[in-house]
């Protein structure tokens, strides 16, 4: 398609990117997909074309046992940074900019006021780790005064230790409380400890 104008996108989620056209052709569109289980969590940008299937697929956001290239459904999935998928998704005339602050959407804005008047200082993604060796990134939301070894990023912890700070009071597990209302991509934003008032104060 031709624009005088190019369409150009600022998202803060990966969430948001499948909602981006494309300058080049109205025959592309973006894909996102989330895998996460106990080797792999990551999610998969991909740019499929109606008549030549996948042009364009690659894992960003990645952590966990396996952090190299890798087979999904049979293809080679090359592992690579936030800026260099951009730079990929240019090529197929798709003009987008990451900006964590500032164009959250509302639904995780409206869930954060809610931590914070919950009096959670912070938000992050943790791996979890279980009592069979098996992991899982995790969102959390937590005291900081309570929990200060959680304010370094990236942070590992049992689910013991999570266990026993739910059960204080001074942590809560996003991801299981909100299963079904929220999918990992929606948190693809969430790669330091932010302070959950900030956060808040930025995206008004």
């Amino acid at each position: 398609m031709t624009n005088l104008t190019p369409l150009r996108y600022s998202i803060a989620s990966w969430a948001q990117a499948p909602k981006c056209l494309s300058n080049t052709s109205p025959d592309l569109r973006i894909s996102v997909a989330s895998i996460e289980d106990r080797f792999i969590n990551a999610q998969i940008v991909s740019v499929e074309h109606t008549l030549y299937g996948t042009v364009f697929a690659a894992a960003v956001s990645g952590d966990g046992l396996i952090v190299s290239d890798h087979n999904i459904d049979g293809k080679a999935i090359q592992w690579l940074t936030t800026e260099q998928v951009l730079d990929q998704l240019a090529r197929f005339g798709f003009y987008i900019e990451f900006n964590i602050r500032g164009s959250l959407p509302g639904s995780i804005l409206s869930y954060l006021m809610t931590l914070d008047k919950l009096n959670y200082q912070h938000i992050t993604r943790m791996k979890v780790t279980y009592p069979d060796g098996s992991s899982k990134i995790q969102v959390i939301a937590f005291e900081g005064s309570n929990n200060p070894r959680w304010l370094s990023y990236p942070c590992e912890i049992t689910q013991g230790d999570l266990a026993l700070a739910c059960l204080r009071g001074t942590a809560i597990n996003v991801s299981i409380i909100t299963q079904g209302l929220f999918i990992p991509d929606d948190w693809s934003w969430l790669t330091f400890v932010a302070n959950i008032k900030d956060v808040i104060e930025e995206n008004k």
